[in-house]
């Protein structure tokens, strides 16, 4: 799930969130990940007769920093994100929304569940995650006076191995 914090949440409705990672141990309490970032959603439908879908592609690089050594394990995160915003179509007129290219800082807290696979060391991971991504620019929406404005917070539940 996907949603704006600011003044862009008036001109946008929340949406669903989705990507695919993949993640490295550099040391026992520091990981990194790389991943695709989307997500789906649309203008508010009192903006204009016809409401806009907006889709948002990127990748995200982030660095996590918690505990490695329970099945239950919590952490931090911090990192960097970029993502393109596309309006499909045409938008109707008066939609103060653009294509644009996004650049966040996303920050955020999780937990994932290690359950081992079999006897060896291959775990299966079921994970929660919220992330609240810092706006960098604001270009996506014209009519907003501060960057600030249209700062993201995300949810995702997260499904995957280890090997």
């Amino acid at each position: 799930m996907l949603t704006y914090a600011g003044e862009a949440a008036r001109l946008t409705t929340p949406g669903a969130s989705y990507g695919v990672l993949a993640g490295i141990d550099v040391l026992p309490w520091l990981d990194a990940e790389l991943s695709y970032q989307g997500a789906a959603y649309k203008t508010e439908e009192d903006l204009a007769a016809d409401q806009s879908t907006l889709l948002e592609n990127g990748g995200q690089a982030v660095a996590k920093v918690g505990p490695d050594r329970w099945r239950l394990e919590p952490y931090a995160l911090g990192g960097v994100a970029i993502s393109r915003l596309n309006v499909v179509g045409t938008p109707a007129a008066g939609v103060p929304v653009q294509d644009a290219t996004l650049v966040k800082l996303p920050v955020g807290v999780g937990v994932d569940w290690k359950m081992p696979l079999g006897g060896g060391e291959s775990d299966f991971n079921l994970g929660a995650r919220a992330t609240y991504d810092i706006a960098l620019d604001s270009d996506a929406f014209p009519t907003l006076a501060d960057t600030q404005s249209s700062n993201q917070v995300r949810a995702t539940l997260h499904l995957g191995a280890s090997f």
